[in-house]
């Protein structure tokens, strides 16, 4: 028998009374009065056991990753196969019956086993392997515990993330979850929160002006899938605008935009199309609000070159540029990568807009006016230029002729 002591582990004189145990222990040897008692101390077992098991390997289907916590799985478009991940202790075996596996909390969101390593007795080094079952698009938590089978049952929590890319829309008809390479982009009829980018909290937003009110997004009347490929999604979400000053639902105006996403890329394409709905021709002006940015940057007079600007607080036309990078906010958030074939342009409050072409425009009854931009989050304009590269590759021609999808330049 052993017991514990604050210098640490000793063995305790015990005898058999008439079928009971019986423990002498030094009362000045307890410390505080308390103790934790080992009873037939297994051959295998190391008492003296601060740290909880490790993990030492993660594979995802045929990718190995290096474990760190809060790793991210990837983002995927189908599930993968399935997902490994190895552990061990440096001093106990490993607990199986400790096991612990949920994704989002959930127990009977996947089917997994534990795989001991192969040798005789108690083993202190296996592995898991799982099988997500579906997932809605998304980010989603994979939560794994595990412990040890020493005395304090020492324990391991690890969570990981993976995102499955694509969309859902609300039962309500009136939010849209857009997932593109990881990031999540929601959509809703909230006027300055119409379009939130990712975990920022950062927004983007459309406003509009038919004659003389401007309008902003207020109903969700219909969001269809128009093109619906295994790694290429368009998604069409038809609005109604209400006017800023009074929040009354317009009869003359309609609005539909395009979500596209693709491939691996974390970009958004956004294409907005403006409608007269009214019984005669109308002056439209539709523009966007791009997120802050703690001043931004653009191409450089050079090839390979960047220029940095800070905001001048007035309305200012930039023209068409190849891309604008909005530099972040704070430290602890990334930039954004805009690019459209469009004008841009400061605004007096130190932002970017992006305008339609022309800005104000007489079109007749059921005519639209279009505007198309993208965006990204970002650490930096090489990774703006990489989420193109990779929206291009995955969005190219098909063998069947069918056409391609161009980002803005």
């Amino acid at each position: 028998m052993h017991y514990l002591t604050p210098t640490g582990w000793q063995e305790a004189a015990s005898g058999d009374q008439t079928g009971k145990l019986a423990v002498h222990l030094e009362p000045d040897a307890l410390g505080e009065g308390r103790t934790t008692i080992v009873v037939a101390k297994p051959a295998w077992m190391t008492l003296a056991d601060e740290a909880p098991p490790q993990v030492t390997g993660v594979r995802v289907d045929n990718r190995t990753l290096q474990p760190h916590p809060g790793l991210m799985l990837g983002a995927f478009w189908t599930l993968p196969a399935e997902i490994r991940v190895a552990f061990s202790d440096d001093k106990n075996p490993l607990d199986p019956s400790s096991l612990r596996v949920q994704f989002d909390g959930q127990e009977e969101q996947l089917e997994w086993q534990f795989l001991p390593a192969a040798g005789p007795g108690p083993q202190k080094a296996g592995e898991l392997r799982l099988r997500p079952r579906p997932l809605e698009p998304g980010t989603h938590e994979l939560s794994v515990t595990v412990a040890d089978r020493s005395p304090f049952a020492r324990t391991l929590t690890e969570r990981y993330r993976l995102a499955v890319n694509g969309q859902r829309v609300s039962e309500n008809g009136q939010r849209l979850t857009l997932v593109a390479g990881g990031v999540e982009y929601v959509v809703r009829p909230d006027f300055r929160h119409f379009l939130t980018l990712g975990d920022t909290g950062q927004c983007a937003y459309p406003t509009v002006q038919f004659r003389t009110p401007f309008y902003s997004v207020r109903k969700f009347t219909n969001i269809q899938v128009v093109v619906d490929e295994p790694t290429h999604k368009v998604v069409r979400v038809e609005a109604v605008p209400a006017e800023l000053s009074s929040d009354r639902l317009s009869r003359h105006v309609a609005l539909q935009f395009d979500f596209e996403l693709a491939g691996a890329s974390k970009l958004l394409k956004v294409t907005t199309r403006l409608f007269n709905r009214s019984t005669s021709a109308g002056d439209m002006y539709c523009f966007w609000n791009a997120p802050p940015g703690a001043g931004y940057s653009v191409p450089g007079k050079d090839p390979e070159t960047v220029e940095s600007r800070e905001w001048s607080r007035q309305y200012l036309d930039l023209g068409v540029l190849d891309w604008v990078f909005l530099n972040p906010m704070k430290p602890s958030l990334p930039g954004f990568g805009i690019a459209s074939p469009q004008p841009l342009g400061e605004s007096r409050f130190g932002g970017l807009l992006v305008y339609a072409e022309p800005k104000k425009a007489r079109l007749p009854k059921d005519a639209a006016q279009e505007l198309t931009f993208a965006i990204v989050p970002a650490n930096s304009v090489e990774e703006v230029a990489e989420a193109r590269r990779q929206f291009e590759r995955a969005t190219k021609p098909h063998k069947d002729g069918g056409a391609a999808t161009t980002l803005p330049t």
